[in-house]
């Protein structure tokens, strides 16, 4: 059966922000395990220049230890629409880890 479920990249990078955020205002380590799970399932994905596809599959089990990853559904990069709010994401993270 074909998966056709997508998730943008702009998405997962507005969650992970968005739990990330959560965490620090809230106290709650809930929100930074979601978060930290998110940049785990990222890292699975390659990245070509450190650019990512702008779609992946839903997240999925593999292996025997059941580590969640995510498969690219396109090709497609950039920095236009459906991608570059991931990379402003991930500066803002960065700053606020400064």
């Amino acid at each position: 059966m074909a998966n056709y479920f997508k998730l943008r990249l702009s998405e997962v990078g507005s969650f992970h922000l968005e739990y990330y955020d959560l965490a620090f205002a809230t106290g709650d380590k809930f929100w930074y395990d979601r978060a930290m799970g998110i940049r785990q399932i990222i890292k699975t994905l390659r990245s070509t220049d450190g650019l990512y596809p702008n779609h992946m599959s839903k997240p999925e089990r593999s292996g025997i230890n059941g580590t969640w990853r995510v498969y690219p559904t396109t090709n497609q990069m950039s920095f236009g629409a459906q991608g570059d709010s991931f990379y402003e994401y991930l500066l803002k993270v960065r700053v606020e880890n400064s």
